[in-house]
């Protein structure tokens, strides 16, 4: 269903400090465009930060999934993010578990979103951990 690069270690980051949206977004963006000469991190700021204008991509229990398609991606990719401080994604909703999530637009819909997203949001353990797991940190990545 997801291609065999869909998430890779290196796009995985615990402990990150982040304190607003905007910078999670680039945080985000730096990490899905590390090592692909086709795509910048302002080209998927910029596309994430479209997608969110539309809607906050919130789940809830502690798990947002932006996401957002680019004729760039040649497959699926994401990109996986946990925050020490959940950041406010609506004013009812604090996310800590960040999934990025890119398509092409070329290729096809966006229903990898749906596929990802329904198992995330029926996990019981992640609606425990919401507010009692403490992150076992990472050094800041350079």
């Amino acid at each position: 269903m997801f291609p065999p690069q869909f998430l890779v270690v290196d796009r995985i980051w615990t402990g990150a400090d982040v304190t607003s949206k905007k910078r999670l977004l680039q945080m985000l963006a730096e990490l899905l465009a590390e090592g692909d000469a086709a795509l910048t991190k302002e080209a998927i700021f910029e596309r994430l930060t479209e997608r969110e204008r539309l809607g906050s991509t919130g789940l809830g229990h502690g798990i947002a999934l932006p996401h957002s398609r680019m004729a760039e991606v040649p497959e699926a990719r994401c990109a996986f993010m946990q925050l020490r401080q959940g950041i406010t994604t609506t004013p009812s909703t604090i996310a800590r578990w960040i999934w990025l999530l890119l398509c092409s637009s070329r290729r096809m819909p966006m229903r990898p979103t749906s596929s990802f997203s329904l198992p995330l949001r029926r996990c019981s353990a992640m609606r425990g951990c919401a507010t009692s797991c403490e992150p076992p940190g990472r050094p800041r990545r350079s």
